[in-house]
Order: structure tokens, then sequence, then C-alpha cells
């Protein structure tokens, strides 16, 4: 959840993001706001997990241990709300001297919201903070978007307990359950976009790659078969996160280009289409490196350990581990000027001059988990978010995934410092609507 914070854009780069009382005594006039997300905060209790317990509910209930990640890029959200809200008041004084009419309902949608409670908090800061900056009466329009295998009353029961906040601000709201990486609403209508740590989840529906099961294995099937010449089929089980360090090189170049590029740039042509002339999406993922990908003490990710101690134990069969990948990517900032780039090169007539362009990006640390002398919780949230590709694609049993979860906290508690804590980089980046393809040579970042 993002806590606006007023205007300190010398903060460019977090290397160690601070705490939230450290935002609000660095940050003076953002006291009511950072009291009012505090507030919320403390509206659903955080509760151990149960044996019936779904991993999605899991992870809502672990999904706080993340809150470190959003507040390194809240300056980037705050800049990008102030625009929309110059443009508001610019629309607004066009509109009235034109035909005297003022208003109409602007819509903002958050894709990836969950269970619906970090977005309904971010949304409240960002309705105060267009409130205090608009200049006419505001009427507003939420679409939450969710995947459709997810629990929709979930998401439905969390946003009927706002209801009086929805009324109070007049702002109107709808739930769609539909995948972001699929056409979501109509062209030329969404003032402002946002999503936060989905992005690095690729699009396991891609018919060039179908089915997601063969992710894992793409380097055997290329081309290069100097490459190939030395490797087993035992190498599947030395990772079930690419970016691990354990993975094929030329598995990670695959992902990278043929995947992650390419469902990243497909998303991006989407939402040019939907948002107005001017808006903006705002975006943040898991970046590269990860500790709970790439841990300082070890080639490979606790997951993949605790894998391979179960199958040396007798309590996982082997094939589950060959066959378990995990199907997200994490990016480096360069990365997403190359899917900008590959989107403006694969634009067709039918986007109609749609384009998005990079306004804003920046790559920053932030804590895994809860912070230092929380590593029970760390190991809590990681299992919520990976534990079902096991399921899925790996076929395990509900013995072998006990199995491996009792394998897991040991491994965490060899590999990790419960003193020190978990870190990981992430990327932020605001996108623009433009409506001609920018010219000039392809955007860059230097490392």
């Amino acid at each position: 959840m993002m806590v606006f914070a007023g205007r300190h854009e010398s903060w460019v780069f977090f290397r160690h993001v601070p705490t939230l009382q450290n935002l609000w005594t660095a940050r003076g006039d953002s006291s009511r706001l950072y009291a009012q997300c505090r507030r919320s905060l403390s509206m659903k209790s955080i509760s151990e997990d149960g044996p019936l317990q779904t991993m999605q509910d899991s992870y809502q209930h672990h999904a706080e241990h993340q809150y470190s990640a959003h507040l390194g890029i809240d300056h980037m959200l705050t800049k990008s709300i102030e625009r929309w809200a110059n443009r508001i008041n610019m629309e607004d004084n066009m509109s009235l001297e034109n035909d005297g009419t003022r208003r109409r309902r602007r819509k903002m949608a958050d894709l990836g919201s969950a269970d619906g409670s970090s977005s309904v908090k971010t949304f409240s800061g960002i309705v105060q903070s267009l409130k205090e900056q608009v200049d006419n009466p505001l009427q507003l329009e939420i679409i939450f978007e969710e995947h459709p295998s997810s629990n929709k009353e979930t998401l439905v029961n969390t946003l009927h307990q706002h209801q009086d906040w929805f009324q109070k601000q007049d702002v109107a709201y709808s739930v769609l359950m539909k995948s972001f990486y699929e056409p979501l609403f109509a062209k030329n209508s969404m003032d402002f976009i946002m999503s936060h740590l989905c992005l690095h989840w690729l699009d396991t529906t891609d018919p060039m790659y179908a089915p997601p099961s063969s992710w894992k294995s793409l380097h055997k099937n290329a081309s290069n078969e100097e490459n190939n010449s030395n490797k087993s089929g035992d190498e599947l089980n030395d990772f079930v996160f690419v970016n691990e360090k354990s993975a094929p090189p030329l598995l990670q170049e695959i992902w990278r280009t043929d995947l992650a590029n390419r469902h990243l740039a497909s998303f991006l042509s989407l939402r040019a289409q939907e948002l107005r002339p001017g808006a903006e999406l705002f975006i943040m993922m898991v970046a590269y490196p990860n500790e709970f990908v790439c841990p300082g003490k070890s080639e490979s990710s606790p997951l993949t350990i605790a894998m391979q101690r179960c199958i040396d134990q007798g309590t996982l069969r082997p094939e589950v581990l060959t066959n378990t990948i995990v199907p997200y990517y994490q990016r480096k900032t360069q990365d997403i000027y190359d899917a900008v780039d590959l989107m403006h090169s694969t634009a067709t007539e039918a986007s109609d001059g749609d384009f998005l362009v990079v306004a804003d990006v920046q790559e920053y640390e932030a804590s895994l988990g809860g912070g230092a002398g929380s590593l029970d919780g760390t190991k809590k949230l990681f299992w919520a978010i990976h534990g079902s590709a096991v399921r899925t694609s790996g076929g395990a049993t509900e013995e072998e995934l006990r199995s491996i979860q009792a394998s897991l906290k040991l491994v965490f508690e060899e590999i990790y410092d419960p003193n020190e804590e978990l870190t990981g980089n992430f990327i932020g980046c605001v996108l623009r609507k433009r409506t001609r393809k920018p010219g000039g040579d392809k955007q860059s970042h230097d490392h």
C-alpha cells in the first residue's frame, strides 16, 4: 500500500527503505494520510495458517510483510497523481469554457487486486490527494481487477466493508474477474491504471509456448546444439525459478526475450489502447536480484534445496522437482525499456496509434518479509507466494507438500540470518499514453 507523503523529489533511489514512522517524520505534511493508512492496516488481523487454509488465503494473511516494497516508490505515485490532478483541472476548465459542462466521472483501476485490502488503502490516499488538488467537485469510478481463478467473494466482501467510504467520497466501484493479459476496458476510457507486485508473473496462456509445463526445458529445443550437447535431464532438478544462479543461462535468455519481454509488451499494448491520451500507468514488480530466489549463501533457492532434500529422504518423487517451475521472471530496468521498444516495433493498425513511453522508472531495494527477527513470517510469505506452483506444475501430493514445507523451514534457518532482514530488488515505473509513435533511437538505461 502506498503512503502519500507530499513532495520530496530528492528521494530518487532507496538502498534501505525507511520505516513508516521515519517517512512520516521526514515528510511533515503526510501525518494525516499516514494515520489513515495505519488505521486501515489494523482492520484485518493476521492469523496463523490453519490446516484447511488455501495458499491464496495464506498469501492474504501474510501480504502485509511486503509493505516496505510499496513504500520505496510512494514518491513516484505521488508525482503521477499530481500530474493527473493538473490534467483534470485543465480538462474541466476547457469543458466549462466550451459548453458549460464541467464534470465527468474519472475512471481508475487496480490490476491484480487480490483480496482488495491493499488496493482500498492505496486508493484512499489517491482520492484524498486528488481532492486536495482538484479545483472542482470530483466524481470517480474504481475498477478492481483480479484473475478469474481467484476468490471473487473475498474481494467483494472486502470492498463491501468500505461501502461507507465509497459513498462518502462519491466513488463508484466494480469488480472485474479477468486476466490482465487480455483486453479489459473500452478504448480511451481509463484515466489512471496501477498494478503492484503482479507483472513479474508471466502469461501462462501464451499459445506460442503452450503448455507452461514445457517452459522449464525450452533451452533443450533451442537450435544451438553446441550449448545443449552436454546437458542432461538432471539439470532440471537444479532449479525451480529461472532466475536462480543454478538455472541454465541459455534458458534464462530464452525466458527474457521470448516470454518476459513479449508478455510485458503485450500487456503494455493493451493498456495503451485503454488509457486516455496523456493518462498514466503505474506499475511495480519484483526485480532481480532477490534473496528469495538468489540467496547470498547458496547457488540455489531455498525451495529447490528443500525439494532436493525431500527427494534424498524419500518423501518426494524426483519428477515433482523435475517438473516444478514458478512462472515468473525477475526483470532488470533495461527489460522495461526493451519491452516498450518491442511494443512499438510490433504495433499494428489495430493499435491505432496508441503508445506508451517511460515517464519515470526506478530500481530500488526493499525488505522481504517483516524485516529482521521475523524469519518465520518471511518463510510463510515465501510459501504462500510460491507453494501453488509446486502443486500445479510439479503435481505434488498433499503429503509431499507438507514434507516440502517442513524441509523449507530448516533450509530457511540454515541459509538466512534471523537477525538480518532479507532484501530484494523491485522496479517501479510510470508510463504515459501518447497518440503517436515516439521517434528517434531506442530507449535505454545505463546500469
